[in-house]
């Protein structure tokens, strides 16, 4: 239950500061003169102030545990996923608008290389040699019509194999067919992009 409505980190902890400072000044002036009521006082105002603290960690933390939340949808490379702001003012407010920069910055440049690699692509279908392309997990991610003369079935029966299923070897980035009949047959060139 919010009592303050603010717009920034700064302002809701001016004003909850100022909150807290009240039953003090409240146990000053009419607590003096008067034993029992001193300590009824400064037992509200005890439980006051813990409730006001713990109101101000969860309202500070909610604006970390959300960025944190972006953070790691950025990470997963979900650039759609934006934290809502706690506050609509502030450091807190400019901190998550430039998170959301962040990831419409990301989107675009992922839209982008997704498009050249999509144009790659179609331009290694269209060669008539087999072309295989590995991630970086060293899995089969894409091949063209030309790896049915290597294997006599479609690459896609293959997808996410790795060069050991496909018969192939690497060392110190030089790969080869483990059958010396291929190796005769076929030459393998590598490279990366």
């Amino acid at each position: 239950m919010t009592w303050i409505k603010t717009n920034s980190l700064e302002a809701y902890l001016r004003w909850s500061i100022c909150l807290l400072l009240i039953p003090l000044f409240l146990v000053i002036v009419f607590v003096m003169p008067n034993h029992w009521f001193f300590w009824l006082i400064i037992t509200l105002a005890f439980v006051i102030s813990y409730w006001r603290i713990n109101c101000i960690v969860d309202k500070a933390s909610s604006a970390f545990k959300r960025a944190s939340l972006h953070i790691d949808a950025i990470t997963l490379e979900d650039y759609n996923q934006h934290a809502k702001a706690v506050f609509k003012q502030g450091q807190v407010a400019e901190f998550h608008q430039q998170l959301s920069a962040l990831s419409e910055n990301l989107q675009a440049n992922k839209a982008r290389y997704d498009q050249h690699v999509f144009l790659v692509y179609q331009l290694i279908e269209q060669l008539e040699s087999p072309i295989m392309v590995f991630n970086n997990k060293q899995q089969l991610s894409f091949a063209n019509a030309a790896f049915y003369q290597l294997y006599q079935q479609p690459w896609q029966l293959f997808r996410h194999a790795s060069p050991e299923l496909l018969n192939l070897s690497v060392d110190n980035n030089h790969w080869q067919f483990k059958d010396q009949n291929k190796n005769k047959q076929w030459q393998i060139r590598q490279s990366h992009f």
